[in-house]
């Protein structure tokens, strides 16, 4: 009777701690919570160099994550407005400012960020790409936007194509611009001043984020679904499978072979193979107690996961090689 009371307090105790850990190990690594800051709800998220830039519902923030485990603040640029979007080209972070539309900053000294430009719409800037000299935007009350940056300090309109956009990725001389009521809109941009809708790619209505990886676009959507297209040639997208999931896909990430999606937590998938008759394997996941909704913003960097929502959350990839020869870079 003893025995059966050791044992049982044993097993109790094992269920105990696999409700209150934070780290679950699924697949072939394990993804381990090592550093916190607290930014209040936050949007975008870039990595440069030893920085994070976290944009929020009043600021651009610049942390310092020379030590992943130890974010400290090295700036923090009040801008007064939710900072939806954010895109960083060379010094310079380009900000989708909701109300105050597109601002420019100059980030050469991370501790020391300054405004050197702005252009506002009186829209609703939501997100932005920049390529070259040109800011490519979404605005939820004006739609797709083209910005002359090349001199940083005075961005002016190009040209505009009004439609309900959610998010944008810029591929040669075409934009994939998901638009939740119509689906996935391509747009010829070769001549910024006169933007030409190509097409609207079947069964996308839903349609959300937007990635590009060596020549392959995933498209994800609030209705639990990732479609997956040959853009080899960007203006005629080749379908190539769907991967479905129990929850919405809008923030996600792909990096090399991995799919990084997200919900309760940070789930990886390995998608070498892209066969529509084959579910991705599962690499690795992150469950984290008490942690409802989507992160806004994911980030890979070496061997590590940033990714944001109320704050700044880092986490370790650890591969077990007794598992897997695979490894994410």
């Amino acid at each position: 009777m003893k025995a059966h009371l050791n044992i049982f307090k044993e097993l109790f105790i094992i269920f105990i701690l696999l409700i209150f850990s934070s780290d679950i190990v699924f697949g072939q690594a394990t993804l381990t919570k090592i550093g916190k800051f607290n930014t209040g709800m936050s949007y975008g998220l870039s990595i440069k160099s030893n920085y994070a830039y976290v944009t929020t519902n009043t600021s651009l923030i610049i942390l310092d994550i020379k030590n992943p485990d130890k974010p400290v603040t090295a700036s923090e640029l009040v801008i007064g407005s939710p900072i939806f979007g954010l895109s960083i080209l060379n010094n310079y972070a380009f900000l989708a400012a909701s109300d105050k539309g597109l601002i420019i900053v100059d980030i050469s000294e991370p501790n020391n960020p300054n405004i050197i430009g702005e252009y506002s719409g009186r829209g609703n800037m939501a997100n932005v790409e920049v390529v070259n000299n040109y800011c490519y935007t979404i605005d939820y009350e004006k739609g797709f936007e083209i910005i002359d940056i090349s001199q940083p300090s005075e961005p002016k309109l190009i040209s505009n194509f009004l439609l309900t956009a959610r998010a944008l990725r810029i591929q040669a001389n075409t934009a994939f611009v998901s638009d939740p009521i119509n689906g996935l809109i391509v747009l010829d941009i070769s001549n910024p001043k006169d933007i030409k809708k190509l097409r609207i790619v079947d069964n996308t209505k839903g349609a959300a984020g937007i990635k590009v990886n060596n020549g392959v676009l995933f498209l994800g959507s609030y209705d639990n679904w990732i479609n997956v297209y040959n853009i080899s040639n960007p203006q005629s997208p080749q379908f190539i499978t769907r991967y479905t999931y129990p929850y919405e896909v809008s923030g996600f990430v792909v990096k090399d072979n991995f799919l990084i999606t997200n919900y309760k937590g940070i789930i990886i998938k390995d998608i070498t193979d892209k066969s529509v008759l084959k579910e991705p394997i599962s690499f690795a996941e992150y469950r984290a107690r008490g942690a409802k909704g989507m992160a806004h913003e994911i980030v890979v960097q070496n061997n590590y996961i940033y990714f944001v929502k109320k704050g700044l959350t880092v986490l370790k990839i650890e591969k077990d090689y007794s598992r897997s020869h695979l490894t994410l870079r």
